[in-house]
């Protein structure tokens, strides 16, 4: 009864296969029908930043203070993440047509160039920043790291230091007098010498302060003191009595000779305003006698 029933069972299965065999050998299975690849895949990946412009220059985002960290994600469909330091926003869509890349378009979009796995974005505030894949070719880009980034901003600012100060003297239509004066030359005697680097923050310098009170900064130390200005002629008093005689001379706008007579002999400092040029042999040789008659 057993074998019969363990017979019975074997025939069902078979039955229930016979027929399964039999069309798969009439009827084949359709060819499935392959998926066009996707227009995204061959821009999907993480692209680094490696690069912020100011002005003329790509400087590296590990020279700015602070460091920007960023990384810009394209994901297939059209998706993604753009990644700036501790904060990320979900790109709702993206597109790359030729040369152009297009974030979110419509109110919010963000557009740039791309080119061999480089993403150039520009922003709305006119800074534009440099994005790479990580096979990227960078050849093409010189970067401006920390040291060279730290005199750019130093040259701009002391560039933008004198615009300011023109600026100043045009509306006023007059000098103004207090401000800080760096060295420009020494006249010993006959014998004039010039600073190669002007103007050195280390270097001699005069202050002349709003309330009448200032500074000299010579080689061997810092001198406090009074002034008080005539028209051109200035009147100093060292409050430590160590430099001798002072007296000075504006001699032009934001350039002031300045005289020492002591048992040493006359030394006459020529001192000037970054925005400011001596005009003429007489700027930079002035005459001792001339400098101190009032």
């Amino acid at each position: 009864m057993k074998q019969s029933s363990r017979a019975l069972a074997a025939l069902l299965v078979l039955s229930l296969l016979l027929p399964l065999a039999g069309c798969g050998a009439t009827e084949p299975l359709p060819e499935p029908v392959p998926t066009p690849p996707s227009a995204y895949l061959p821009y999907v990946g993480d692209y680094t930043l490696f690069g912020v412009r100011h002005g003329d220059y790509i400087v590296d985002p590990a020279a700015l203070e602070p460091e920007i960290r960023s990384v810009l994600h394209l994901e297939d469909g059209g998706l993604g993440t753009l990644e700036i330091n501790d904060e990320a926003g979900r790109i709702g869509s993206w597109l790359i047509s030729g040369d152009r890349i297009v974030l979110n378009p419509g109110e919010s979009a963000m557009s740039g160039l791309y080119r061999d796995g480089i993403v150039i974005l520009y922003m709305d505030d006119g800074g534009t920043l440099y994005y790479a894949a990580g096979d990227a070719d960078l050849s093409e880009f010189t970067l401006v790291g920390r040291e060279e980034y730290a005199e750019i901003l130093a040259a701009e600012a002391l560039a933008e230091a004198e615009r300011e100060e023109k600026r100043r003297i045009e509306e006023m239509g007059k000098p103004s007098v207090p401000g800080e004066y760096f060295l420009y030359s020494t006249k010993r005697g006959e014998l004039v010498t010039f600073e190669e680097e002007y103007p050195a923050e280390d270097g001699m310098r005069l202050t002349l302060r709003e309330d009448g009170s200032g500074e000299l900064i010579l080689s061997f130390g810092t001198v406090e003191l009074d002034w008080t200005l005539d028209e051109t002629i200035f009147s100093f008093r060292d409050r430590s009595g160590f430099l001798g005689e002072l007296s000075g001379v504006l001699k032009d706008v934001g350039v002031i000779a300045l005289a020492m007579k002591n048992a040493d002999g006359n030394v006459v400092y020529t001192f000037r305003r970054p925005a400011a040029e001596p005009d003429g042999d007489a700027a930079k040789t002035p005459d001792p006698d001339a400098d101190t008659r009032r």
